[in-house]
């Protein structure tokens, strides 16, 4: 009798969490948002990670990384003369 309810236990758990997963996957389907994922680790660690963002998100920060290293060599070559 005890093994029979752990069965039902673990099979409707099992059923809760794979509803979920298809959920967001139509959910991202539905949007048909183009997303760019990279897979890197961190300086000092063997862990990868995978990050995705869509072609706004990912422009966005383009363009911030490039301003910063504008502003950057801005500074610095007004400060050396």
């Amino acid at each position: 009798m005890k093994t029979i309810i752990i069965v039902a236990a673990t099979s409707f758990l099992f059923a809760c969490s794979s509803t979920d997963n298809s959920q967001a996957e139509q959910s991202v389907a539905n949007k048909k948002i183009e997303m760019n994922c990279e897979v890197s680790s961190m300086t000092g660690s063997k862990l990868k990670r995978k990050r995705c963002v869509d072609k706004k998100q990912a422009e966005y920060e383009r363009e911030n990384a490039r301003r910063l290293i504008r502003d950057a060599e801005n500074n610095t070559a007004t400060t050396d003369r």
